[in-house]
C-alpha cells in the first residue's frame, strides 16, 4: 500500500512540551501499522525495536536516526568514563539537574528527527519520523511531573555514589 498521503494527513499534530496529557501511543502505532505494506510495518519493528547488526535501511530515515542515535550513546559513555567525546553534546551532558538534563536530550534527539526529513513530502520516511517523536511525546506523557521527579529523585539517592559524576540538586 502506498497511501502515505493518507496516513500522513490522519496523524495526529506532535509538540515537544514535557507536559503530562493523554496520548494512546501503541493505538498510534497499530492504526499506521494497520494502513501499511508488511516491509513498512517491519521498518516500523525496527524504529521501536533497534537496527539488527547486520540490516541495511532503506530510506535515509533509518540510517541517519540510528547513526545520530550510536553517536549520542558512545558520546555519552565517553563523558561518564572521562574520555573524549564530541563537544556538541556539551550542553546535554553538563546540565546538572536530571529532569533538565532528560528534557535536553529528547529536544536534541526532536531536531534530529526531523532532519533527514526536512524537505520531504508525502514519504515513508515521514512517517517514521512523527512515530519517532510520538515515542517521545509519549514518554513525557506517561508522567505525572511531580510524582515521577519525586520517584526519580529518590531512585538517584538511592543509587547515589555508585556511578561516578551522578549529582542531583537538593530540593
Amino acid at each position: 500500500m502506498r497511501n502515505y498521503e493518507y496516513i500522513i494527513a490522519s496523524l495526529p499534530d506532535l509538540v515537544l512540551d514535557f507536559k503530562a496529557r493523554e496520548f494512546d501511543f501503541p493505538s498510534l502505532v497499530e492504526e499506521v501499522k494497520s494502513l501499511c505494506s508488511e516491509k513498512d510495518c517491519g521498518l516500523i519493528d525496527v524504529l521501536y525495536n533497534g537496527p539488527a547488526d547486520d540490516v541495511k535501511y532503506p530510506g535515509r530515515f533509518l540510517a541517519e536516526y540510528f547513526r545520530f542515535d550510536r553517536e549520542f550513546r558512545e558520546a555519552k559513555v565517553s563523558f561518564l568514563e572521562g574520555r573524549p567525546y564530541d563537544k556538541s553534546f556539551e550542553p546535554v551532558f553538563s546540565e546538572k539537574n536530571l529532569i533538565e538534563r532528560e528534557k535536553k536530550i529528547d529536544a536534541l534527539y526532536w531536531r534530529k528527527i526531523s532532519e533527514p526529513v526536512i524537505f520531504d513530502v508525502f514519504t515513508f520516511d515521514i512517517i517514521l519520523s512523527i512515530l519517532a517523536k510520538a515515542k517521545i511525546v509519549a514518554r513525557w506523557s506517561a508522567l505525572d511531573q511531580t510524582a515521577g521527579e519525586t520517584l526519580f529523585r529518590e531512585l538517584v539517592r538511592e543509587v547515589r555514589g555508585t556511578f561516578k559524576g551522578v549529582k542531583i540538586d537538593q530540593q
